[in-house]
């Protein structure tokens, strides 16, 4: 059908006689759409006359409308070209002059609302007897053309879905049939998790049907979920007893893989295996063992890989897939032994020596791992099998920072310098079968020039431990009396290592602020260190607090000092209000977190104020609640007010009350300012000024809150409360 200008040369086909008067007497009948009953269509006794008739061996069907018949049109709305020799077909739209490939049910009809099985077409007897032997369909109308189309478009479809999946069959022809003890295989060794199944007798159950052995055991105080061992092939089990199982049993989904040499290199073929048990069905449960991937390499840089799924909704079956990289997730599993010495591109890996060490791994993610990290090789010939796993382990939280641990220059070197240790710790991580976090700890050991015994290192990593968590008290400890301690703490507080561990720290930064001696082994290793953490939180207000204050201390050391020194000059109590001068920064932390402004939002930019003595940050509370925060103050050195905010960077109701207050107080706070703090006032002056202008440059607008859309410049100068006194 590709020569559509040949098709246009063939004879048009035109209604008959008959069809135009059937067409002019057909008149039509107002009904309202399913859809809207506020709207009608036309509806005629028929919609569509069609015609047909076989021209050069191509039949060709003209489709008309009966609305546009009524008026005198003799064109057609569509014309169906039809090669049923061929099989294939096309349609002409006559009022688009387009052509289309679309099947005649998807081609729209004007006025025409009827599914197209419900439409009242009109064809002569010709050519409905035409369309039913040419076509080889069950009737000779439009049912009959949409019939026929689909059946083409199927044969179509399916050509081209052959075209995809036959390279992929052939390439999967090359796969070997299973070993001859594949199923003996995977149920004694790839399923690891085995069970005895018996029935409850009232003396005791006296045998039972072991999975692994596959076959009845004798058995001695059975007792459903107990583990035990199997009296025949001594190897662990857990009792299930039929009458406390259900109807349905299945034990949890693991996985094995088996490796075989095919024609282009090896394949790995992943499993899914499962213990099945059905009650009423069969009195010894089911191994299910269902193959669904598999990965062809030619070698570790060209690989194809397959799974078993759904094909374009139309089968199961095996379909092209991605091959695994280093960030996939990983199925581990067992993996068949016995046709592993055929395949010669895997003794470089180490994967045969994980494997004979009984390891689970996925040899597909493992092949992915070893192409960016080949000294895995190395690791694995050596016996470190942990620390081989953690390298290629994902879940694990040291997988991702694991090549910093390894010196890249010495990749071909001796395997301790490539570890960064020397031979003895070598000895120590081998013996040990440690992994990255206990490589981690020898390292530690190396470059301190330290002596730390494995079962502190074990200890430490077992409980997810790293050096540079302990680092905040090893000036004043050794990592052996640490872990000593740790443990003491844990039996006293029944707390986990982690938990002992943060509290320490939090305890020690609390300490420094409440100017305890923690040089003192009483007070950096307290008896009861949780009951002591409790108490410098009731002193400093909390951990959090206590955290924050000694960052912010070692960025501005002298905000303390300041706070003291300003004291005696800023503090004033009225009536109703009082004027209180924090005399710590947590002080400060304290009342910004209670109301929620912008000091606890951004304190870098105040703590630097008052380090500079540009600003001091002041308290407002009323004189019958001095405990309570209610205003928080920006104070210039020479008692400018800048900023007088509450909750959520907001004025109460009694502002202006409160202004009245602070002009009172900048009026009584005047007669002791001196001449070195009204200079520092004015170099505060100029800061801000520039301050504002930069702020109107940059059109800085407020995004949120009760003066969103206002400009930041306007809301801070309305809340200026200048201090023009000079001082006495």
């Amino acid at each position: 059908m590709n020569n559509k200008k040949e098709l246009l040369k063939l004879r048009t086909l035109r209604p008959t006689d008959k069809m135009m008067n059937m067409a002019a007497n057909d008149a039509p009948i107002m009904k309202p759409l399913p859809w809207s009953r506020k709207s009608y269509v036309n509806v005629y006794k028929h919609s569509i006359f069609m015609r047909c008739q076989i021209l050069n061996g191509i039949m060709k069907i003209a489709l008309f409308m009966t609305e546009y018949m009524r008026f005198g049109s003799k064109e057609p709305l569509y014309e169906i070209f039809i090669d049923y020799e061929n099989e294939q077909f096309i349609t002409y739209d006559c009022k688009k002059k387009k052509w289309s490939e679309a099947m005649l049910s998807n081609l729209s009809f004007p006025g025409a609302y009827e599914h197209y099985s419900e439409r009242k077409i009109y064809i002569n007897p010709e050519g409905k007897k035409s369309i039913k032997n040419h076509l080889k369909v069950k009737t000779g109308d439009f049912k009959g053309i949409v019939e026929y189309q689909t059946r083409i478009r199927k044969i179509q479809l399916d050509k081209k879905h052959k075209r995809i999946t036959d390279p992929w069959d052939e390439d999967l022809s090359q796969i070997p049939a299973l070993p001859k003890d594949w199923d003996k295989w995977v149920q004694r060794v790839g399923i690891t998790d085995h069970y005895i199944f018996y029935k409850y007798e009232r003396n005791g159950a006296k045998e039972g049907f072991c999975t692994r052995c596959g076959k009845t055991v004798p058995i001695k105080n059975a007792q459903n979920g107990k583990v035990d061992t199997c009296s025949c092939c001594r190897k662990p089990i857990q009792y299930k007893s039929y009458g406390k199982m259900g109807t349905f049993f299945s034990s949890k989904e693991e996985f094995v893989y088996l490796i075989q040499k095919c024609r282009d290199g090896f394949v790995t073929r992943e499993f899914s295996v499962q213990i099945k048990f059905k009650k009423n069905e069969d009195t010894k449960p089911q191994y299910r063992c269902f193959e669904f991937r598999r990965c062809i390499y030619e070698n570790f840089d060209k690989a194809r890989a397959y799974y078993w799924g759904d094909f374009k909704h139309k089968e199961t079956r095996w379909v092209s897939s991605f091959v695994c990289s280093n960030h996939s997730i990983m199925n581990v599993g067992k993996i068949y032994g016995k046709t592993l010495c055929g395949i010669p591109q895997l003794k470089r890996t180490g994967m045969l020596e994980m494997i004979r060490h009984s390891e689970k791994i996925d040899p597909e993610v493992y092949i992915a791992i070893y192409k960016d990290r080949p000294y895995m090789e190395r690791i694995a010939k050596a016996g470190l099998y942990q620390l081989c796993l953690d390298f290629i382990d994902r879940n694990n939280h040291y997988y991702y920072y694991a090549d910093k641990l390894i010196n890249g220059e010495a990749t071909n070197g001796e395997l301790h310098k490539l570890l960064q240790i020397d031979k003895q710790l070598l000895k120590r991580l081998r013996s040990a079968n440690g992994g990255i976090a206990f490589l981690e700890w020898l390292q530690y050991e190396k470059a301190r020039n330290k002596c730390i015994s494995d079962k502190t290192i074990s200890w430490f990593t077992d409980n997810y431990i790293k050096p540079d968590s302990i680092k905040f008290i090893t000036d004043r400890m050794s990592e052996n009396k640490i872990c000593k301690y740790m443990k003491q703490q844990m039996l006293l507080s029944k707390e986990k290592a982690k938990f002992i561990l943060d509290t320490w720290q939090d305890y020690l930064e609390m300490a420094k602020r409440l100017n305890i001696n923690v040089a003192q082994e009483i007070n950096y290793k307290p008896r009861y260190l949780v009951d002591k953490h409790n108490e410098c939180i009731e002193k400093i207000g909390s951990a959090d607090t206590a955290r924050a204050a000694n960052e912010i201390s070692a960025q501005y050391p002298d905000v303390d000092n300041i706070c003291l020194s300003i004291v005696d000059k800023y503090q004033f109590a009225g009536e109703k209000f009082t004027v209180v001068v924090p005399k710590r920064i947590e002080d400060i932390l304290e009342d910004s977190n209670e109301l929620s402004h912008c000091v606890s939002r951004s304190p870098d930019r105040y703590f630097e104020r008052i380090q500079n003595r540009e600003s001091y940050i002041l308290l407002l509370r009323k004189s019958n609640n001095l405990d309570k925060p209610y205003y928080t103050l920006e104070v210039e050195p020479n008692g400018t007010v800048r900023q007088t905010r509450t909750k959520h960077n907001t004025q109460g109701k009694d502002i202006k009350e409160i202004k009245d207050f602070l002009i009172a107080w900048q009026k009584e706070i005047s007669k002791r300012l001196t001449e070195n703090d009204m200079l520092l006032g004015c170099k505060s002056n100029e800061l801000r000024l520039q301050e504002y202008r930069e702020l109107r440059d940059n059109k800085a607008i407020i995004r949120a809150g009760t003066y969103q859309g206002k400009l930041l410049a306007d809301v801070l100068e309305a809340d200026l409360l200048i201090n023009n006194r000079r001082c006495s």
